[in-house]
């Protein structure tokens, strides 16, 4: 029982210091194999997960129609690092091919409702959807938020 109480006491402090990372509810990272490609639907770039765009939002309409899974959290962990995170995230949900793209940003707005909170609160973001993305999915954001956006879209082979 001491143990069980010390454990649920704990788990918040285990899942803030590793947000995207194994949880009850959160997909599981798995390694992208070199037979997947992530290509980079933003507007503004033809090159591979290499520019970030700042200001730019998968749309509303997008959004509510292919979201499959979302995580918001307030680290100070590299970029890089979350989008890898956040990309294997995408390989590893439900089964195979069901994530076809993924979004990192930080200083996105947190929805409303998200685990019963008010929302409005600007955190990291890692969105995950079971759509391509593509240039004309993106939409212009609030000044100031939904900075150094990554997107890729991931396609295995056979």
């Amino acid at each position: 029982m001491l143990l069980s109480t010390i454990f649920l006491t704990l788990l918040p402090c285990f899942a803030a210091a590793n947000p995207i990372k194994i949880r009850a509810g959160g997909p599981t990272l798995k390694p992208i194999p070199p037979t997947c490609t992530l290509t980079n639907p933003l507007p503004t770039s033809d090159c591979i997960l290499t520019t970030t765009t700042n200001g730019l939002k998968p749309a509303s309409n997008f959004r509510s129609a292919h979201t499959l899974y979302q995580s918001y959290f307030d680290l100070p962990t590299s970029t890089n690092e979350l989008w890898d995170q956040c990309s294997q995230q995408c390989y590893g949900y439900g089964d195979k091919d069901e994530c076809k793209s993924a979004v990192l940003a930080r200083e996105v707005p947190v929805p409303e409702g998200y685990y019963g909170g008010a929302g409005g609160e600007l955190r990291v973001a890692c969105l995950l959807f079971d759509g391509f993305l593509a240039a004309g999915d993106f939409e212009g954001a609030v000044e100031g938020q939904w900075v150094d956006v990554r997107a890729g879209n991931l396609h295995c082979g056979t």
